[in-house]
């Protein structure tokens, strides 16, 4: 029994010297002071919406985050994710004004089932419930300085 408890801790002290401290934790990443921006909650008409944009806070390292990152619990409603803007412009990396207001900003790609030709007002209460739930998810991430719906209209 000894020689088990022995060698269970030197293989928990040896996954300790490989397993980064805070892994998966990528708020380190970022100014966590940096102000939040809130949701006004407005889904506006005639709009078809199936795209999320994320501000992050200020970071102190440019990473690429994944949706894992994100920990959102309805992942069945994301198809992707993609950067607007992932690293500053190399040419105004020296101007402090830039630099102090530079974020990384990213597309939240969603889709919400419709076999509806003509949206009800009852699918759209769906819509915006379902919209509202991951919007109020990603506003509880303390790395995310502000989530916009990017709305673009049906032709």
């Amino acid at each position: 029994m000894k020689r088990f408890t022995a060698m269970f801790f030197v293989g928990v002290f040896c996954l300790a010297l490989f397993i980064p401290a805070g892994c998966g934790n990528v708020s380190r990443y970022f100014d966590l002071s940096d102000a939040k921006v809130l949701w006004d909650g407005k889904i506006y008409e005639g709009t078809r919406v199936d795209t999320l944009v994320i501000t992050l806070k200020r970071p102190k390292k440019y990473v690429r985050l994944k949706i894992d990152d994100f920990h959102i619990k309805s992942k069945k409603y994301i198809k992707g994710l993609d950067y607007i803007i992932a690293e500053p412009n190399k040419e105004l990396i020296e101007d402090n004004e830039y630099m102090a207001n530079f974020r990384q900003r990213l597309f939240l790609f969603l889709y919400i089932p419709s076999e509806a030709t003509v949206i009800t007002d009852k699918e759209m209460e769906e819509r915006y419930g379902i919209l509202s739930d991951i919007i109020n998810q990603l506003e509880q991430i303390d790395f995310i300085k502000e989530v916009e719906i990017e709305r673009s209209t049906d032709s």
